[in-house]
This record gives structure tokens, sequence and C-alpha cells, in this order.
């Protein structure tokens, strides 16, 4: 099995790599000591750079991507600026609310992870796309970056009152699948052991459309 790093992450709670598919290619996350770390699995970003390099060639395409990033900067800053956790909230409503936050935060984040830098590796400049173009995108997933981090603050206080409601661990919500936090409505909760495994490390493996955690 070949690993090809990507990036490193402060941690991505398992909820959040179940949730969303980020690469073309197969890869895998890695979770321990509070830290992601990111690999294509069995390849080096080839699809990724192939892509970048076709896409990014035409004006017209450049020029829409610019408008998306542009858009999901405003749509988190609206999204924050309306931000409000209830009080004495219904737990369906609870749970309901954090999974529509976490589809908005995932849109957020997947322009986000189409910022990544295999997939300007082989540009060619001189044609319809510039250097200073593709830096200028550069200079707008910095401020993506920064609010998908202010967004995942919201993330994070529903996830706490989560915690509080469901009388979970501090911090214990980071370690469940998308189906176990579902399952809190039936009563069911993951069993100590298995967070404190899952808070030494966790594997998430994205196959195809495929995404599945590894565990003993």
């Amino acid at each position: 099995m070949k690993l090809t790093f990507i990036a490193k992450e402060y941690m991505l709670p398992a909820f959040l790599t179940l949730s969303v598919k980020y690469y073309l290619s197969k890869y895998v996350v890695i979770t321990r000591n509070d830290y992601s770390e990111i690999f294509y699995l069995d390849n080096d970003g080839e699809i990724e750079r192939e892509y970048g390099k076709k896409f990014f060639s035409k004006k017209e395409n450049y020029n829409s991507f610019i408008k998306d990033l542009e858009e999901k900067i405003t749509y988190s800053k609206e999204f924050r600026e309306n931000f409000l956790v209830e009080k004495n909230i219904e737990k369906k409503k609870l749970i309901d609310f954090f999974f529509d936050s976490l589809s908005k935060f995932s849109i957020v984040e997947l322009q986000y992870m189409k910022t990544e830098e295999y997939y300007f590796k082989d540009l060619t400049y001189g044609g319809e796309v510039s250097k200073e173009d593709i830096e200028l995108i550069g200079k707008l997933r910095l401020g993506l970056r920064e609010e998908a981090e202010k967004f995942f603050d919201c993330l994070e206080d529903i996830a706490k009152v989560i915690e509080e409601t469901f009388f979970l661990g501090a911090g214990d919500l980071f370690y469940y699948k998308i189906s176990e936090i579902k399952e809190l409505l039936t009563g069911k909760v993951v069993e100590d052991s298995k967070v404190l495994a899952r808070r030494k490390m966790f594997v998430v493996v994205f196959d195809k459309n495929e995404i599945k955690m590894l565990e003993d």
C-alpha cells in the first residue's frame, strides 16, 4: 500500500471525515494525537493534477471557480451571522440542526479542499490563465480557510450542547460516526472503550464512492 502525503490538519472529527469525499482519487485520513494526516492511497495525486491542468487551462472555468470561492466565503459569513443554538431545544430538533449545519459546513469545506496544491502542480502558463490568476486563488483560499475555521466553531458549539443533552463526555461527539449520532435519539451511545480507542487513533478510507472507518 502506497501513501502520498497531502496535508496535515488539526483533528478532523469522525463525523466530518465520514460526511463528504474531498478528492477525486482514493485517499485515507489517519487521525491521532489531535491531528489528522491525509494521504493519497496507491497514487500520487495524478488524477487531481490532470484534472487541474485541463480545468484551469480555460479562462471560463477559472472565472467560475473564482466566483464559487467568493460565494462560499459569503455563504459562510451569512451562516455565522445568523447562527444561534436554542436553549432547551427538543432533542430531535437539536440533532436535525446539527446535521443541517454539518451539511452546510461540508459545502464550504469541499470548496476549500478543491484549492489544494495538487490541482495546480502541473499547470502551464502563457495561455488563457496566468500565474497571477492562480495566485488570486491562493489569496482566496486563505480567506476561505479562515471562514471555514469560524464556521467549524459553530459546529463545536452545537456538539457541546449535544454532549450535555445526551450526557456524553466532553469532546466525545468528535469520535462518533454519523449513524451513531443519529442513534443517540434511540438512547444508544458508543461504548466508552470504543471512544477511547478512537481518541488514540482512527482511520477513514475513501475508495471510489465508499467511505469507511477501519476499526479492530
